[in-house]
């Protein structure tokens, strides 16, 4: 996150990490965004973490992170849905119109499936495909081939009971925003 924060002047970046009006452009936000934000592993892309990757503790503290940035994003949500911002009314609303079932499906898949913080649409897909009906989506023909380790990526633990604590209490107010939401864009014919 070094460059997206540098770019926003609230971290002390170098030479083009820096906002210049003079020079710099929302391509650069976007770019940082994708590139250290919108990753499985952000946590490393903080200043200073990268030092923990390949570690038990970073990995720890990685997982912590995504916890932490999704309750996070559930907040925003909330918000966000209660007072859009000025000019992005439709595009929000619409927005979240179209997302809220999916959003609402991972909650539920982190809260009783025991599916791994942002790998809601993978874990599924791979359930589907294992055919099993278990929790892990795996197939005893794939478990230990390293082919298919490899092809999955980082394990990711189940989240912690801490998360889903925090998620349940959230998830009243997720699914009112929606279901506000729902009401004022089918009442808008948009």
């Amino acid at each position: 996150r070094q460059g997206v924060l540098s770019l926003l002047a609230t971290w002390a970046g170098k030479g083009t990490e820096v906002w210049d009006p003079r020079v710099s452009n929302m391509l650069q936000v976007l770019v940082s965004i994708q590139g250290l934000v919108l990753v499985d592993d952000p946590y490393y892309n903080e200043a200073g973490y990268e030092k923990q990757s390949g570690t038990e503790e970073g990995k720890r503290n990685g997982d912590q992170y995504n916890e932490q940035a999704f309750l996070a994003s559930v907040r925003s949500m909330i918000s966000t849905l209660r007072d859009p911002p000025m000019h992005f009314e439709q595009l929000i609303r619409v927005h979240f119109k179209k997302r809220s079932v999916k959003i609402l499906e991972a909650c539920f898949a982190y809260l009783n499936e025991g599916c791994p913080i942002g790998q809601h649409e993978k874990w599924r897909a791979e359930k589907k495909n294992a055919g099993t009906g278990d929790a892990s989506g795996a197939s005893a023909s794939a478990v230990g081939s390293p082919d298919e380790k490899q092809k999955k990526g980082p394990s990711r633990p189940p989240p912690t009971e801490g998360f889903k604590l925090t998620l349940r209490k959230l998830m009243p107010r997720l699914e009112a925003a929606f279901k506000a939401n729902d009401e004022t864009v089918d009442a808008s014919g948009a």
